[in-house]
């Protein structure tokens, strides 16, 4: 049987003397380390897995105060030998070594001396061991208990040594200052393999024990009720333990989330919705969970403000609702703003009059708190949490911005344009297009300058197209120089990524010949197509990118209208009932100059999708819009989605075309 070491029985029963060691040698300076001291380690590569001409490296695997942490060092070069030294933490009691060459995730070479493993257990300034020493190496010699150490062996599925996991356990229990409370978790989970069944009993026995002292905290109480509830299967004993801690701490996190399970569970009416989360907030102010410097269950506040506010919003309880605006973050304001007021400004439920009252102290707000990192709890980090929020700001801005255009405010919504990030700047078509309108009306001079700057970020509305088109013709009537004029927005990186993505998706596929129908009922053969360069556009009256599309997409029927060996059809698909009169209903609505048809019915589905699905089993996707382009019955190019730009769209199909045409 292994026992677990001090550093004097490692070096001499791991370790053997240089001259006999196959391994790889590795040796230790003070050979009592002790916590708090420096810790020199010399690694010879000499007659080992690594390799000398190679940088070594040392991971540390610690264990310290009950938590783990893992250090990487790069070994200096000294003659045949690798050195380096770290200082030892406070509290450290166990420390285990892994060396090895290349990328620490999937190292070329490892030395860890093989399954035994390099292990070290720091001492005090008085020479003991430190409370964790036996829970470590227990930890430690069953990779199943573990998460980051589970690739420290070479074989990371062999079997638990009970006889090991006892003497470890047993070990730990007579280290003075070694208290259970510290590492019930991890005890528990070496019981179960140590002793099974019997593991329960004795964590009954010293859960109970536990429970008749007052020195827990919290966080130890919770951990104890999770394993009575769901290690030991002990409901009584879980309940026990929640009843202890609620008579012990009424205002803590453990409250505060029955609390809140059991506002979840009553909400079937919206009066329950509003009683319940005030209630909670009552008894569980969000200052005082802020106030005491708590991170964990902020999800809890983000649901209940979320919930609530939208509750007072549905019933025109609009004080109660704006009431609330103090208690938010940046991220629950956020979602407050864009789940209701962004709602009720799409669908037109509140007039912009009583929608801008009640918006512009929430943007103002905003504004005020991007820079407050609650992105934090989403997983974001360092400038993701700030780019993520400048990002969700300037969505807020351009409903706000959209509701002072609606009110004809147009000097406010101009200000609220500074607001917008840098990155946001230019970047979307539809807030550039009311920005160029706001400058008709505020600053005639500036709409040159402003369109200019998004034809060369490709950032340009059908409208702005048309407004920088008549506003050359003022200068030059007969248009000559034009195309120049804005071919020369497109910097040649520009084009080189619209020349790799179309030529990228390009094809040369054979297709069945196939029918679609017009709005009036006449049927269109694809046979008759020969001889031309033909843009299909499949879309849908439900499908938002699509209509988004839609624009970029009379831009170039309307560049190659008096080109008879170029057609374009817009075929609707996947519609349900009367698509017929929808999509006719839609065109007459927007007024797009498209040629619109009908995708034929799929006799097997019974829906409106024959001769896309077809053309979808090539791509192993049914998304739309899908643009394909066919040439004398082969199926020549095609793309899925929108990028949001118009002009971006019209270059992609626009140079689709002319490959095809250059042929």
């Amino acid at each position: 049987m292994r026992k677990f070491i001090t550093i004097l029985s490692l070096l001499f029963c791991i370790l053997p003397a240089f001259s006999q060691q196959k391994a790889g040698r590795l040796q230790f300076s003070p050979e009592n380390p002790r916590v708090g001291k420096d810790l020199n380690i010399v690694y010879c590569t000499n007659g080992g897995e690594l390799k000398n001409e190679r940088p070594v490296q040392v991971s540390l695997y610690m264990y310290t105060n009950f938590n783990w942490s893992v250090k990487e060092l790069i070994m200096e070069s000294e003659n045949d030998n690798f050195t380096c030294k770290f200082s030892i933490p406070d509290k450290c009691s166990f420390i285990a070594l892994k060396l090895l060459q290349g990328n620490s995730d999937s190292p070329d070479a490892i030395d860890n001396n093989s399954d035994n493993g390099y292990f070290i257990n720091p001492l005090d300034e008085k020479g003991r061991e430190l409370p964790g020493a036996g829970i470590a190496q227990a930890l430690f010699e069953n990779p199943s208990l573990g998460t980051f150490w589970m690739n420290y062996y070479k074989n990371p599925d062999r079997q638990p040594n009970t006889q090991i996991l006892n003497t470890l356990i047993a070990k730990e229990k007579k280290i003075k200052g070694s208290d259970p409370k510290y590492y019930i978790k991890e005890y528990a989970d070496i019981l179960k393999l140590a002793k099974g069944d019997e593991g329960n009993i004795i964590l009954k026995e010293l859960i109970n024990k536990m429970l008749k002292k007052e020195s827990l905290s919290e966080k130890q109480y919770m951990t104890i009720e999770r394993i009575s509830r769901y290690a030991i299967n002990d409901t009584s004993l879980a309940n026990k333990v929640i009843s202890k801690v609620l008579s012990k701490y009424p205002g803590g996190s453990s409250a505060r989330q029955l609390s809140f399970q059991g506002v979840m569970k009553n909400i079937n009416r919206i009066e329950d919705i509003i009683d319940g989360y005030e209630n909670f907030l009552k008894a569980f102010p969000v200052s005082e969970w802020r106030s005491n410097g708590e991170k964990g269950q902020s999800f809890i506040y983000y649901t209940t403000y979320r919930t609530l506010s939208a509750a007072y919003f549905d019933t025109k309880q609009y004080d109660k609702f704006m009431g609330l605006l103090p208690d938010y973050d940046f991220k629950t304001l956020n979602e407050v703003f864009r789940w209701n007021i962004t709602r009720a400004y799409v669908f037109k439920k509140i007039s912009c009059d009583s929608l801008e009252k009640i918006t512009t102290p929430m943007i103002k707000d905003l504004i005020s708190k991007v820079g407050d990192g609650s992105f934090a709890s989403e997983g974001f980090n360092g400038s993701q949490i700030r780019d993520h929020a400048s990002e969700q700001l300037n969505d807020r801005l351009t409903t706000y911005i959209s509701i002072l255009y609606d009110l004809k405010r147009y000097q406010e919504a101009k200000e609220y344009f500074k607001y917008i990030s840098d990155s946001g700047k230019l970047s979307n078509p539809e807030r550039n297009e009311m920005y160029t309108r706001i400058l008709e009306i505020t600053d005639i001079k500036s709409v040159l300058p402003f369109l200019e700057k998004c034809m060369a970020a490709n950032a340009a509305s059908p409208f702005m197209l048309t407004r920088i088109g008549e506003i050359y013709k003022e200068t030059h009537p007969d248009m000559q120089g034009y195309d120049a004029y804005l071919e020369s927005f497109k910097t040649d990186s520009e084009k080189d990524e619209i020349r790799k993505f179309v030529t990228s998706q390009m094809l040369n596929v054979k297709i069945s010949p196939f029918e679609l129908e017009d709005l009036n009922g006449n049927i269109i053969k694809s046979d008759d197509w020969a001889g031309k360069i033909v843009v299909i556009d499949f879309w849908a009256t439900w499908c938002k990118p699509c209509i988004n599309a839609l624009p970029g997409m009379q831009i170039v029927v309307d560049k190659y209208a008096n080109d008879t060996k170029v057609d374009f059809y817009f075929v609707g698909t996947m519609q349900s009932g009367n698509y017929k009169e929808k999509t006719i209903s839609f065109i007459k609505k927007e007024g797009f100059r498209l040629n619109f048809l009908l995708d034929r019915v799929n006799p097997d589905s019974g829906d409106q999708s024959l001769v896309f699905r077809k053309f979808a089993e090539r791509f192993n996707s049914s998304g739309i819009p899908r643009k394909v382009i066919l040439k004398d019955g082969y199926l020549r190019y095609s793309s899925e989605g929108y990028s949001g730009s118009a002009s971006m769209l019209a270059d992609e199909i626009s140079y689709a075309i002319e490959l095809l045409k250059a042929e």
